[in-house]
């Protein structure tokens, strides 16, 4: 009985001992609060990508009116589909 436990404490020791963790099962509600967190962060990069595309457009659309061009015509080349 010695032998076995000084195996195991050494095991243990040399990161050998195998885990016997039942797999992790998260909550109703910690799952709704990663669910909000996820949506906050996507709300925030889709307001970024809303306001990068918006300054794009504006800017096009005065530089086509100091053209002297239509503004209705604008290109969007730089809008990733």
């Amino acid at each position: 009985m010695r032998h076995a436990l000084i195996d195991v404490f050494t095991a243990w020791r040399r990161g050998r001992l195998a885990q016997g963790r039942q797999p992790a099962v998260l909550t109703r509600a910690q799952l709704h609060e990663i669910n909000s967190q996820a949506w906050a962060i996507a709300s925030d990069l889709a307001r970024l990508a809303f306001q990068e595309h918006k300054t794009r457009l504006i800017k096009e659309a005065l530089d086509r009116l100091a053209a002297m061009r239509p503004v209705d015509m604008l290109s969007d080349n730089n809008n990733p589909k």
